[in-house]
């Protein structure tokens, strides 16, 4: 997701943003720590996530 938020629009590689914003939130609580640290700190930084996903993520 990282990749696809910062690319160049005119690859189109990001078209499938809330999809995989969608599969994090929903497999979060299986995640590894460090997965888990590394999303939480890249969802607070960049402001992706809904406030209602944010929520899930902690």
């Amino acid at each position: 997701m990282i990749i696809q938020e910062n690319i160049p629009k005119f690859i189109k590689y990001n078209q499938n943003i809330q999809e995989d914003k969608t599969f994090i939130v929903e497999n979060f609580s299986s995640a590894p720590k460090e997965v888990k640290t590394l999303v939480k700190s890249y969802a607070k930084k960049y402001n992706t996530f809904t406030a209602q996903q944010l929520k899930k993520l902690n």
